[in-house]
């Protein structure tokens, strides 16, 4: 049986003549580093700072933002959530601005280097933000002595796009494969995002409570909080046909393993089904048609892991009595309505 590898070589002093030396083995060859001592206590202390080094490197005398994006990267992937998100980001910028030193960038030029181009407002101001969370990484590791100010352009206004009850319908019956029905289905009737749900393992879906948690265990707390949400109809239907065919720990799997993205198959399902729509619209048209049905703020808010001020700002002008008080006030029927009511 081979040996485990070990997370960092074995390193070993031995006298080498008058001097300790320090051996290990790396990559499949021994190699060794004299430490120029002749008292072991010196060799230890030589040794330490040694190892400490090698484990952080010294950063370039003249970093470049390419050099920052490639180490901010390598130390944020483990803790992120949206990996893919981030190594994008980190390559349009070191596309765009890679080449300069960071005291070269100036607070708009790397908006004005995506002026023109095919995307998004929102794609810009991601970017914007990962560039900035890297120049202060690099302050903060001392690669470099001051981040300059990078100006993140203005938010984009909220997106108005969500399905109606039929086009939801129509999509999940325009899903060819069954993990594309089930994603779909959980989309909608839980509200999740994407992520959750691709995330979702079998073991935080209670049928018999019918509640999920999106949450978990273990998972960093991020600003896309995951909520625990009951089981409707709908949905108990689809996980209880789909519980008894699973062979992996995942709820969303395709030929027995996690599905990393659906977006190939969502997308030919709304070609089938004539739908425009994103997977995150799901989530849009579910909390639309909530608010339109008159469920209370809060309990919306609560579903989808959101706040409550958050909700009432993007869907509140979809409930049926979205400022009617306000309205009925400037006719001074205010209160004469409001007793009519009770």
């Amino acid at each position: 049986m081979p040996r485990k590898k070990l997370d960092r070589p074995n390193y070993r002093l031995r006298k080498r003549g008058r001097v300790w030396v320090i051996d290990w083995t790396e990559s499949g060859r021994t190699r060794s580093v004299s430490t120029g001592q002749a008292e072991r206590a010196g060799a230890e202390r030589w040794r330490d700072q040694w190892i400490a080094g090698r484990a952080q490197p010294l950063p370039p005398s003249q970093a470049t933002i390419a050099e920052i994006m490639q180490a901010y990267t390598a130390a944020r992937l483990p803790h992120v959530e949206s990996k893919e998100t981030l190594r994008i980001c980190a390559s349009q910028i070191s596309r765009l601005v890679g080449n300069l030193e960071p005291r070269m960038v100036s607070r708009s030029s790397y908006i004005t280097s995506r002026a023109g181009g095919a995307v998004s407002d929102g794609s810009v101001r991601r970017e914007v933000g990962v560039l900035r969370a890297a120049l202060s990484w690099a302050v903060r590791e001392r690669w470099i002595t001051e981040a300059p100010y990078i100006e993140m352009p203005p938010r984009p206004p909220a997106r108005e796009r969500w399905l109606t009850r039929e086009a939801v319908a129509d999509l999940r019956r325009a899903a060819a494969s069954p993990h594309i029905r089930l994603f779909i289905v959980l989309a909608y009737h839980t509200a999740a995002r994407r992520g959750a749900i691709l995330d979702l393992t079998w073991d935080r879906v209670d049928l018999e409570r019918r509640l999920i948690s999106y949450d978990r265990p273990g998972r960093r707390a991020t600003k896309k909080r995951r909520a625990t949400v009951p089981i409707n109809t709908a949905a108990l239907a689809e996980l209880q046909a789909a519980r008894p065919l699973s062979v992996s720990d995942h709820v969303i799997e395709f030929r027995g393993r996690p599905v990393a993205s659906i977006k190939t198959g969502f997308a030919a399902a709304c070609r089938r089904a004539g739908v425009a729509a994103s997977p995150h619209v799901l989530r849009h048209s579910a909390a639309t048609h909530m608010v339109m049905a008159g469920v209370p703020m809060v309990e919306i808010a609560r579903m989808l892991g959101d706040t409550v001020a958050m909700i009432e700002q993007v869907y509140g002008k979809h409930s049926p009595d979205f400022l009617r008080r306000a309205a009925d006030a400037l006719m001074g029927e205010g209160p004469k309505l409001e007793r009519m009511r009770k």
